[in-house]
């Protein structure tokens, strides 16, 4: 432990190193624009140039900057503005720089493209790397090999779980080489780098989620481009994942940097806690691979020297919650230091503490020493540390900030070495000083390698304690490709499964645990085996959503478009609070407009002059004004109301009619939560561990029994489900994940196409159900599917299908809120017609509630029978 005059004095010896370290930062940043993504190399004379992506608040652009004269400047715009995404560069043995980015093309999915440029100036045509209709081509690394020619590896998605893809520019004949596909494994790979074997060939470093967990590998390509064989490099039963890769300056080895984070990642996870979201309990891995005896072996980590490093400095009063509703304003501060209590007391790190880590990017300087950037959280964004291996004495310098490196959790720094020996970094940063983001910048620095640098050996880093046990006994998961199709006079609707509440580092609340975009969607892809996602930020408590980070996001949705195979949707959380609740807007298409709570907020948004809405008024807009901009919109979309009784729920008793143009559904589950069905009914506990409690998010009575009902929400109790429908409210149902929680909530949707519009059709049809895993369910009334409104002058004669993922215990048909009718049934299949020979006269309300004996439930959403 540090001494308080000690960490004084190593803080001041680190901004004093920091200063020497990088004697002068270049600054690159537009007024207005948003100036993002760097990728950097130096030409064959050491000028460093910076390819990047502009943003002018309606597209992207790719700049290439250089450094000339002192200043970092914009030389070149290359290609057609766009949607473009994180460029690579390289420069080859004959002078040429070559950037390859991805950019979306008229059928809304990625390509991978790339330039030649000479002199400042494009040398021919754009060359299209890769294009497929029915995934993208993203993650593109580029790197020049001893004999000049330029690799670049890259991470498709082409109607089955990502691959690895390769293609070199040979410069003897000036051309691309053929698409070389380096893996073809069943399970997912992701974000490759490409580090030289010293013959003429390359290793292609890559994470895979072979046997149902992330962990690292290397597959061969040869100097004659022939794929040879994959090596496991690091492997645990924990995560391993985002490998950065760099070849010893001797060629006898490769020096390896990820992420280490938790064990089952992705897997059974209920409720919130600060370690065991995505992003949970992430330490670094360092490693040296050693090409001949092919041994991996991983070297002490300087985890334990980055706790001394500084929090970013937050601006007083910028990050005022509901700065224009005083009570609200004093409730949220007090709410703060009471959970900033609360976390201290649980053991979870406090602002001034290592919140997480992520991204180790390896550099070597000219004398082959390792320098390592890693992006370090504290307080409320992540800044960069900087620090060098010592492989000798198998220590590290002191880890140091750098200076103005203050930003989001996914952003990656980019190095090149000049020929004289002067090593370059570049990274992205706003210069935030809360979670606002401002207008971000690229920044370039050399590193003054001949610095003198005091070296420390590290912390060991404590084991992290195994979770608990599982109070369930784990069910196999169905098979990504096994799907169910329902057939009905004469249209067959397919079942896909959906999550539409997930947020990422941009929302307000865990902001260290949630995980980046990147990882919601590796969860999506790979571990949760889901076939449509969309990402739920938040919009404007206490955090503003920026229009760039909206933007942002929804590229990353395209990215992830893959036709017939996941449909990527664009979302968002309006996160209003009780009586009103929260609600998830989803856009089959980008651009929608964010409907912000606050009043002024809107008014000063961007789409106020599209979907304007009244200058006076309550200070927040209530959602039937909602409701009004989105069916103004006039495009696909639908909104989800939030697990109804707790503090994010709505007041049924208080809300108008509900506009089924917009809103048909509502969560009746979240895996971060419990059911809110309603009270009394039974709870799935799937994802529960042993000593775990009910994360119910509101006042109940007593302390509710994990397996037991909850017996009473107390003064939420208006929000629960079947007190919505008592009210008349003609709402289905849905289930999502919310924060941290994996694995445990399935929105399932029986749609006529699988498209992002066919998902919205059916959704707004109520053609749903919610589920804690991937439980088959069919039902319908008099020939009627579930979702529909009719009327009868006979008898209402029920019918269901359900194939369970477990043993079925019980099946309880709902009428009119109360248990009606059940079957005890200890089988994995059932199937039943049931004829209700009294039905009520008037409305009867008719769902089906499923229970398994691993914990697992689900729901039918209702059919609304008028009887005669």
């Amino acid at each position: 432990m540090f001494r308080p005059a000690c960490l004084a004095l190593l803080l001041a010896t680190s901004s004093a190193f920091a200063q020497n370290l990088l004697p002068k930062t270049h600054v690159l940043r537009a007024e207005g624009m948003q100036s993002d993504f760097p990728a950097m190399c130096v030409d064959a004379g050491g000028t460093p140039h910076v390819a990047y992506i502009q943003w002018d608040g309606r597209q992207d652009t790719l700049h290439v900057a250089k450094l000339s004269d002192g200043a970092l400047s914009d030389i070149l715009t290359v290609g057609q503005p766009g949607i473009i995404h994180q460029p690579a560069l390289a420069a080859d043995g004959k002078g040429a720089l070559h950037v390859v980015w991805s950019q979306v093309n008229d059928k809304d999915v990625m390509e991978l493209r790339a330039a030649i440029l000479r002199d400042g100036k494009m040398q021919g045509a754009i060359t299209t790397l890769a294009s497929s209709p029915n995934g993208g081509n993203a993650f593109a690394k580029a790197a020049a090999d001893a004999t000049g020619r330029v690799w670049v590896a890259w991470q498709s998605m082409r109607g089955t779980l990502g691959d690895i893809y390769c293609r070199v520019y040979d410069t003897k004949n000036g051309a691309w080489t053929e698409e070389i596909q380096v893996t073809k494994e069943p399970s997912g790979e992701w974000e490759p780098c490409v580090a030289f074997d010293g013959k003429g060939g390359a290793w292609i470093c890559h994470d895979s989620s072979r046997g149902n967990e992330f962990n690292i590998y290397a597959t061969h390509v040869g100097a004659d481009l022939k794929v040879g064989e994959t090596k496991q490099l690091i492997a645990t039963s924990r995560y391993e994942g985002r490998v950065n890769a760099l070849t010893a300056q001797d060629g006898k080895g490769i020096w390896l940097a990820c992420e280490r984070g938790n064990e089952q990642w992705g897997l059974d996870m209920r409720a919130h806690g600060g370690q065991v979201g995505l992003n949970g309990r992430r330490d670094l891995v360092i490693a040296y691979w050693d090409l001949a005896t092919g041994k991996v072996e991983e070297l002490p980590g300087p985890d334990g020297l980055l706790k001394a490093l500084p929090a970013p400095k937050a601006a007083a009063g910028v990050n005022a919650p509901r700065a224009n509703n005083p009570k609200a304003k004093a409730k949220a501060e007090a709410r703060a230091k009471a959970q900033a209590a609360q976390a201290k007391a649980k053991g979870k790190p406090a602002p001034n503490e290592i919140g997480a880590v992520n991204l180790p990017h390896l550099m070597l300087d000219a004398a082959g020493r390792p320098w390592l950037t890693v992006r370090y959280f504290k307080n409320f964004c992540w800044q960069i540390a900087l620090t060098r291996y010592d492989a000798a004495s198998k220590q590290w310098a002191q880890p140091y900030l750098i200076p103005e490196s203050v930003y989001t959790q996914d952003r990656q720094t980019t190095h090149a070495l000049g020929k004289d020996g002067s090593l370059w970094m570049a990274w992205s940063s706003d210069l935030r000083t809360s979670k606002l983001q401002l207008t971000t910048g690229v920044h370039l620095a050399k590193i003054a390698t001949d610095a003198e640098e005091p070296l420390v050996t590290a912390p060991q880093v404590k084991p992290r304690e195994p979770f608990a046990a599982y109070i369930n006994t784990t069910t196999p998961e169905r098979a990504l490709s096994e799907h169910h199709t329902w057939t009905h006079k004469g249209v067959t609707y397919q079942l896909y499964w959906g999550d539409y509440h997930r947020h990422t580092d941009i929302s307000n609340c865990v902001t260290a645990n949630d995980g980046c975009v990147l990882e919601q969607y590796r969860y999506a892809w790979d571990m949760g085996k889901l076939d449509t996602l969309g990402l739920s930020d938040h919009t404007d408590i206490a955090k503003i959503y920026h229009p760039y980070e909206w933007w942002l996001n929804q590229k990353m949705t395209e990215i992830f478009y893959a036709p017939g195979f996941f449909m990527s949707m664009y979302a968002y959380e309006r996160e209003q609070k009780w009586p009103m609740g929260h609600r998830n807007v989803i856009f089959a298409q980008r651009g929608g407009p964010i409907v912000y709570i606050q009043r002024k907020n809107y008014l000063a948004s961007p789409w106020q002059k599209e979907f304007p809405v009244k200058t006076e008024g309550e200070p927040e807009l209530h959602p039937s004004e909602l409701w009004d901009v989105l069916a103004r919109y006039g495009k696909p979309v639908t909104a989800i109301s939030h697990t109804g009784a707790t503090s994010m729920g709505t007041d049924w008793d208080q809300m108008p009619p509900v506009d089924h143009r917009i809103e048909n559904v509502v969560e009746i589950y979240q895996g971060a939560r419990v059911s809110y069905e309603g009270l009394n009914v039974p709870q799935p506990t799937v994802g529960m561990r042993a000593g775990q409690p009910y994360n119910h998010s509101s006042d109940v009575i007593g302390t509710p029994v994990v397996g037991e009902p909850i017996r009473s929400f107390t003064v939420k109790n208006n929000g629960v489900y079947q007190h919505a429908l008592e009210l008349g409210h003609k709402l289905g149902v849905w289930a999502d994940s919310d924060h941290i929680s994996t694995h445990t909530s399935y929105g399932g949707v029986y749609v006529k196409e699988f498209t992002r519009e066919g998902i919205i059709e059916a959704i707004n049809a109520r053609r749903t159900i919610a589920a804690t895993d991937k439980i088959f369910v069919e039902f319908s009334c008099n020939d009627h599917l579930m979702g529909t409104e009719i009327a009868l002058s006979g008898k209402p004669v029920l019918k269901c299908s359900i194939e369970g993922t477990a043993q079925i215990t019980r099946v309880t048909l709902v009428r009119n809120e109360k248990n009606y009718q059940q079957w005890e049934v200890e089988a994995k299949n059932f199937e039943q017609t049931y004829t209700d020979e009294a039905p009520l006269a008037g409305e009867n309300r008719y769902y089906l509630r499923v229970e398994q004996n691993d914990g697992n439930m689900a729901w039918s959403s209702p059919v609304w029978v008028q009887v005669k």
